[in-house]
């Protein structure tokens, strides 16, 4: 008769504070600075910390949990983001907001490298998801409060609920933070770069005037959502075929779990036949982004940049987006979930949200002229903002999963910016 072998339960219990663990942290964040995470090995983060394997596995699982534990530790800065008492005169209105969110901004540059790899892992890896989720909660909870007592001092507008706001908020912080961080909108060179912007943006979120109502329905001249690529005539040709295939797959899974078999199968077609035209599943999505958002740039170009009582056609757009089911919107909820980890897609994500913002920032100079807040960083704070509030919304996550109050709330805050009223 066999015994059966124990089976060592890993990681044990721990609290971050062991000589060995905290020598882990230190590693991982210097190493996170020059790596990225997807490519960071157990191995090098021992070697730095000068541990063995054994004494790493003790405490951690992987490379994963290192990070998830990093995270959970800017729980305690939350706390530190204490609102002092609201100010009632309008020349001081937003200054105990303001003084809130820069001390986000403020702790998490202590962590930059660490934020980033939370940001471009949270949607794939479940325990840093988790480990955010967790923080930011923390963070949202803790602007709510401000906005609440901002609203029962009369000095803040009603308006959705406070929680909802402080999300888009603190949304807006994260993106913004990374993209500047990791030098991807030329706009934003640095996190400090938005930190007027952002202030602008809360000051309308929180303290402007009341929208103009929500949307009064579909016009004639409303965009419709974009679709699947489609052959421009006769059978369809063998890249089409496998796009649309792959936008098919991602109703029902994610890009991260897709693979180039299934993709094969479902185009009727050999992986010699996919690597033919791609040279990745990534690089498959990419080309299929890149078809999808072409509509999708027009649309938010178009609706309602012009004339301020045009502002339902922003909303609809919106919520037709968020409202919407099928494969076009599994593609864009896929991509602005994925385009921070994977170098295929942000090039093509990144082109986009670039188009965007520089209509974004024609529009705020015709209407606003010269202001205190730069066009270019008001409206690539903007387009942040929005871009991840409605990423969060895609995915029902805390706060924003009412995506008719999302959609109204990104609008109101769209027009305000816009035409400065």
């Amino acid at each position: 008769m066999t015994t059966p072998r124990a089976t060592r339960q890993r990681p044990r219990a721990h609290d971050g504070r062991s000589g060995s663990e905290t020598a882990v942290f230190a590693a991982t964040e210097e190493l996170l600075a020059e790596t990225p995470l997807q490519d960071l090995t157990v191995a090098q983060i021992i070697s730095r910390a000068g541990l063995s394997r054994a004494n790493f596995y003790h405490y951690f699982a992987s490379k994963f949990d290192v990070v998830a534990a990093l995270i959970a530790r800017l729980a305690d800065d939350a706390q530190q983001v204490a609102a002092p008492a609201p100010g009632t005169a309008d020349a001081a209105r937003g200054t105990a907001l303001r003084s809130s969110m820069r001390r986000i901004v403020e702790s998490w540059s202590e962590h930059g490298a660490v934020i980033c790899a939370a940001v471009e892992h949270l949607y794939t890896v479940p325990q840093i998801g988790a480990a955010w989720f967790a923080v930011r909660d923390r963070f949202v909870a803790a602007l709510a409060a401000q906005v609440e007592r901002e609203r029962a001092a009369g000095s803040a507008r009603p308006g959705p609920a406070a929680e909802t706001v402080a999300a888009m908020l603190v949304c807006g912080l994260e993106r913004t933070f990374y993209v500047g961080t990791r030098g991807l909108d030329p706009r934003l060179p640095s996190p400090t770069h938005a930190a007027a912007a952002l202030d602008e943006l809360a000051a309308s979120a929180v303290y402007g005037p009341p929208g103009r109502g929500t949307a009064n329905g579909p016009t004639d001249d409303t965009p419709d959502l974009p679709g699947l690529p489609e052959p421009e005539s006769g059978t369809p040709d063998t890249a089409t075929t496998i796009l649309t295939a792959v936008g098919e797959l991602l109703r029902t899974t994610t890009l991260e779990e897709l693979s180039v078999a299934q993709i094969a199968e479902a185009a009727n077609s050999s992986r010699a036949t996919f690597y033919f035209y791609f040279a990745s599943k990534e690089d498959a999505f990419a080309a299929l982004f890149s078809k999808i958002s072409e509509p999708m740039v027009a649309a938010f170009a178009f609706a309602g940049l012009a004339d301020p009582d045009a502002s339902s056609a922003l909303r609809e757009v919106l919520a037709r987006w968020l409202a919407a089911d099928g494969a076009p919107v599994a593609v864009v909820r896929n991509a602005v979930h994925e385009w921070p980890r994977r170098p295929e897609l942000r090039r093509v994500y990144l082109e986009a949200a670039g188009r965007i913002v520089t209509a974004l920032e024609g529009a705020i100079t015709m209407h606003r002229g010269t202001d205190t807040v730069g066009a270019a960083e008001l409206a690539a704070s903007l387009w942040w903002t929005v871009e991840n509030t409605f990423a969060g919304s895609l995915a029902a996550e805390k706060h924003l999963a009412d995506a008719e109050a999302v959609a109204g709330l990104l609008g109101d805050l769209l027009v305000a910016t816009v035409f400065g009223i």
